[in-house]
């Protein structure tokens, strides 16, 4: 996974498309394989910002609580 230079933000798309599943074979939905790679990318790169959006745009909170997935859902 890249640590990438200067300021970096990760969207993730949270609209209602994404809420079906990858493929025919699995559950997991596309919203969980992008907060996935969200969760990934924000881990190597601890500064970056991390945006979710649907029809609105919204910062997301990383609680120390809870794991990186579980703030973006």
């Amino acid at each position: 996974v890249p640590k990438l230079n200067g300021n970096v933000t990760i969207l993730v798309d949270c609209s209602g498309s994404m809420s079906s599943r990858i493929n025919g074979k699995t559950t997991l939905t596309c919203i969980q394989a992008a907060s996935m790679m969200a969760a990934i990318l924000k881990k190597a790169n601890p500064n970056a910002n991390v945006i979710r959006f649907d029809d609105h745009a919204y910062s997301v909170r990383i609680d120390p609580e809870l794991s990186i997935m579980q703030s973006m859902l």
